[in-house]
């Protein structure tokens, strides 16, 4: 089977120029068709990726620039939620969700091709890590209540800027990761060795004066009632 593509790209839009299809056995002559710019394929998987990084963005957001942030269980959480929503930006990405064959038979963006392909010629694009898919599935309609794929084509095309763009998800990742771990090791820090300060308290004047530990409390001390002013 020869498989002939020609794409364009926007960030959002995959714009087929031109397609061609030619089966040695199913069809005598080539499957010509064509996405035109009125009725594009969108690609789901880039949609999917921006939404995570705006949910991420969103959370980031609902604190105000001079938010002062009360313990570190709170900055824990609220890295908790951008590392999730990055997580899922890089994997929408990098392992496309795998579709059946009746989801890819009525997928609506087919409708996009001009003129229309024949019924027994199927045809999807997805997002694998840097590169564009291409896969072409031939199946067998002699049985309306059986349909199953007789011949899968499949070829890709890198695009620069998809590896970008998982370069930067990576270094995102990275850089939350390390805030989140030495965050969690304080707090472990801090739970396990705990720091205790002299506790303060006023005589009938007013002054500051230091008081026993409670853990001296029941230890007899000869030491003197200190005042400071």
């Amino acid at each position: 089977m020869h498989v002939g593509v020609s794409c364009s790209w926007c960030p959002l839009i995959a714009l087929l120029q031109d397609l061609s299809l030619k089966h040695p056995r199913q069809h005598t002559t080539p499957i010509c068709s064509k996405i035109f710019p009125d009725i594009p394929w969108k690609v789901q998987q880039i949609q999917d990726a921006g939404n995570y990084i705006l949910q991420a963005l969103r959370f980031l957001q609902m604190k105000d620039d001079d938010y002062v942030f009360h313990s570190g269980h709170e900055v824990v959480k609220l890295l908790d939620r951008v590392l999730g929503c990055l997580n899922q930006g890089r994997s929408s990405l990098a392992v496309p969700k795998r579709r059946s064959l009746e989801e890819l038979i009525k997928n609506p963006s087919l409708n996009a091709f001009q003129p229309p392909l024949p019924k027994d010629t199927v045809v999807s694009f997805y997002i694998q890590a840097q590169k564009l898919v291409v896969a072409v599935y031939h199946l067998n309609l002699n049985s309306p209540q059986k349909r199953e794929v007789t011949a899968k084509y499949q070829l890709d095309v890198s695009v620069p800027w998809l590896n970008d763009i998982l370069v930067m998800f990576s270094v995102a990742l990275h850089l939350c990761q390390q805030l989140h771990d030495k965050m969690t090791l304080f707090l472990q820090y801090t739970k396990d060795v705990k720091i205790q300060l002299p506790n303060l308290a006023c005589n009938n004047n007013g002054d500051v004066k230091e008081t026993k530990m409670e853990s001296d409390l029941d230890s007899e001390s000869t030491h003197s009632e200190v005042f400071f002013t």
